[in-house]
């Protein structure tokens, strides 16, 4: 199938897991567009239709960069496992295991989020990019 991906950008990663971990597939997804200055925000990457290896895992990879708006790299190539696990069955969605995050600071202004995430088992691979305002 299609390998896909979707890339949120939230200011509680850690209740998102939860409820994942509770009801796969069924998450209130809470994606932030802008947020006040001392959030943390952290990246969560939803995928479909990765390849699975000879034991039915995907490997799904992410190389992470997080930039301001004016263009200051805060994160560089920062590489993620996003997932090693079973492949999710049919067109069901899978979860990324791990994120990157930052805490918002008003002298930024904005970030800008861009995850490169690779299917490795198919070689496959999708850019994703996310900004987010920092409130005044």
């Amino acid at each position: 199938g299609e390998f896909g991906a979707h890339l949120i950008v939230t200011d509680d990663a850690d209740a998102l897991y939860e409820f994942w971990r509770t009801k796969p597939g069924a998450v209130p997804v809470k994606a932030v567009g802008t947020v006040k200055a001392g959030t943390r925000m952290e990246t969560v990457v939803f995928f479909v239709g990765c390849a699975a290896d000879s034991v039915g895992h995907c490997l799904v990879e992410a190389s992470a960069t997080v930039t301001t708006g004016t263009g200051k790299v805060l994160i560089e190539d920062q590489r993620l496992t996003l997932s090693a696990r079973q492949r999710p069955s049919g067109r069901n969605l899978g979860i990324s295991e791990n994120g990157v995050g930052v805490e918002a600071d008003r002298a930024h202004r904005s970030y800008i989020f861009t995850l490169d995430v690779v299917d490795r088992v198919a070689s496959r691979s999708v850019t994703l990019t996310q900004a987010v305002v920092v409130q005044e």
